[in-house]
C-alpha cells in the first residue's frame, strides 16, 4: 500500500525520497484483518452523516462534508484515494471519525501506487478523531515547496484567537507524506491524543505554533527527511503561526529539536506576551529539560522576545520564560545553520517588566548576539558602541529591576557581541557568579546605568 519505493531492512521500513533513503521502525504489528469485498466508490459532497462499513472504499475525487455531518469509517477498512483526492472536513461542526482497533485498523492509502493522494483537511469548526489508523502516501502530487499545506497528509486550519483543539489521534501512523506529516495552523491536538508516529515524510514531521505545542502527542517522530518540529514559520503555505503567546504553553521534549523559521524566511520571533493593556495578565512559556530550539539565520530578529504589558500608562509583568534543564539534559537555544557562526540569531530578549516566574537554569545559549535593532544606554562591547546586542538582552522600564540573577548555571558561548545586557538603572545584579561565558566577542555583562547619568556602576567584563 505504501506508494513509494519502500522496502524493509532489518525490521526497518525504508523509503527512497529525493533527499535520500529514510528508515523508521514499523508502526505497529498491523493487521489481523484484511479488508475485502467489492470496492465502494465515493466522491462529491456528503450532505448527511454516513458510516462506511468495514471493507474497501475508493475515493475517486475529493470529498467534502456539509455542516453538522459526521463521516465514520468502521474498523478493518481500507480507504484508497485517487491522486490529489482529499477528504475535506470543512462544514461547520462536521467530523471525520475512524473506529479502528489494534487488530482491525483503518488504513488510508493510494489508489494509484505512483501518485500521492491529497490530505485530510479540517477547518474550524470541524474535527478529526482517528483511532488505530494508518495514513500513508498522502500530501498531494505537487512538490511540497509549492504544494498546498506544504505536502501535509493531515492539515488543520483553526482560528488564531480561539486556537481550537481540532485533531485527536490515538495509535495513529502517518507515513510517506510528500512534505510535512501534519500541519497544525492556529489549531491544537486534543489533550487526550497519544501514540502518534510520523515517518518517511518528505520534509518535517509536524508544523505548529509555539502557542499550540503543549498538546504535541507522545509518539515517534524520527525517520523523516528533516527530523525537526517546524515551529511558527511565516512562509509555510501562506499562513503564519507567528502570533504572540497569550496563554500558558509548554514545549515538550518529544525527542526532536524545534526549528524556528526556515532559511531566508526573514526571521521568526517567538513572542511571549502581547504587550497590550487588553492582553492576558500572564503568559508563561515553559521549555522542558532536554529541548533544543534551533533558530534559522536571518537578517530579521530571530529569537525569543519576552515582554511586559502597558496598563493605564504603567508597565507590569506579563510574559514569562521558564527554561529549566539539568546538567545532563540542558535546554539549548542555538543556530540552525549548517555551519553555525556567532550572531546567526538575535538571542533572548526580556523587555519592559520581568515576570516572577522567569527563570533560566541549566541552559545553553549559542551563536546569538545578532542584530536586535535596540540601542542601549551602556555598552555591551568595549568602546563607544551603544548597541544592546547580546545573547541575553534585558531592557526594563524605570522602576523595574531584576529581583535576582534569573539566569543561572547557564553557558553562553559564541556571541557576536555581549553576553548579557543589563538595561536598567542603579541596581547591581550580577549574572557572572554561576554562569559560564565562552568566546564572547563583547562584555560578559554590560555596565549598569545610573539614573543620574553615566555608566560607571560595575564593570564591563
Amino acid at each position: 500500500m505504501l506508494a513509494m519505493n519502500s522496502q524493509t531492512f532489518a525490521g526497518l521500513m525504508c523509503v527512497a525520497l529525493s533527499s535520500g533513503v529514510h528508515c523508521a521502525p514499523p508502526v505497529t504489528a498491523m493487521p489481523a484483518c484484511v479488508p475485502a469485498g467489492v470496492p465502494v466508490m465515493h466522491s462529491g459532497r456528503i450532505a448527511n452523516s454516513e458510516r462506511w462499513a468495514g471493507g474497501i472504499h475508493v475515493v475517486t475525487s475529493s470529498l467534502s462534508l456539509a455542516d453538522n455531518t459526521v463521516l465514520t469509517v468502521s474498523a478493518c477498512s481500507e480507504v484508497r484515494l485517487a491522486p490529489d483526492a482529499s477528504i475535506e472536513v470543512t462544514g461547520a461542526a462536521s467530523a471525520l471519525v475512524t473506529e479502528g482497533t489494534a487488530e482491525r485498523p483503518v488504513v488510508f492509502s493510494r489508489n494509484a501506487s505512483a501518485s500521492a493522494w491529497g490530505r485530510v483537511l479540517v477547518r474550524a469548526t470541524g474535527s478529526v478523531r482517528l483511532r488505530h489508523t494508518v495514513l500513508e502516501g498522502g500530501g498531494g502530487t505537487s512538490p511540497f515547496a509549492r504544494g498546498d499545506f506544504h505536502g501535509a497528509t493531515i492539515a488543520a486550519q483553526g482560528d488564531p484567537e480561539a486556537l481550537p483543539a481540532m485533531v485527536t489521534v490515538n495509535q495513529v501512523a502517518v507515513r510517506g507524506s510528500t512534505g510535512l506529516g501534519i500541519a497544525m495552523i492556529a489549531s491544537r491536538f486534543a489533550a487526550e491524543s497519544s501514540d502518534l508516529t510520523i515517518s518517511a515524510s518528505g520534509w518535517h514531521p509536524v508544523y505548529l505554533g509555539a502557542d499550540t505545542a503543549t498538546e504535541l502527542p507522545t509518539g515517534s517522530y524520527a525517520g523523516n527527511a528533516q527530523d525537526e518540529f517546524l515551529l511558527q514559520n511565516s512562509n509555510v503555505a501562506s499562513y503564519s503561526n507567528d502570533r504572540p503567546i497569550k496563554r500558558d504553553a509548554t514545549l515538550r521534549n518529544r525527542g526532536l529539536p524545534y526549528l524556528v523559521g526556515v532559511a531566508d524566511s526573514g526571521g521568526s520571533l517567538i513572542r511571549v506576551g502581547d504587550g497590550r493593556d487588553t492582553g492576558p495578565a500572564s503568559s508563561v512559556l515553559e521549555i522542558e529539560a532536554g529541548v533544543t530550539l534551533r533558530f534559522s539565520p536571518s537578517a530579521g530578529n530571530s529569537g525569543v522576545l519576552v515582554q511586559g504589558r502597558l496598563v493605564a500608562g504603567a508597565w507590569v509583568a506579563q510574559g514569562a520564560l521558564r527554561a529549566v534543564g539539568t546538567a545532563s539534559s540542558p535546554v539549548t537555544f542555538t543556530s540552525a545553520a549548517a555551519t553555525p557562526a556567532a550572531g546567526d540569531w538575535m538571542g533572548l530578549f526580556f523587555k519592559s517588566a520581568l515576570h516572577p516566574q522567569t527563570t533560566l537554569d541549566q541552559v545553553v545559549i549559542a551563536f546569538a548576539g545578532g542584530p536586535s535593532q535596540t540601542r542601549g544606554v551602556c555598552s555591551s562591547t568595549p568602546g563607544d558602541n551603544l548597541s544592546a546586542d547580546s545573547a541575553v538582552i534585558i531592557t526594563l522600564e524605570p522602576g523595574h529591576i531584576p529581583d535576582r540573577a534569573f539566569v543561572t548555571h547557564t553557558t553562553l558561548r559564541d556571541s557576536a557581541n555581549g553576553g548579557i545586557y543589563r538595561g536598567w538603572y542603579d541596581a547591581m545584579v550580577d549574572f557572572t557568579a554561576t554562569n559560564t561565558f565562552e568566546r564572547i566577542a563583547g562584555c560578559r555583562q554590560s555596565n549598569v546605568a545610573r539614573a543620574s547619568g553615566g555608566c560607571t556602576m560595575g564593570t564591563c567584563m
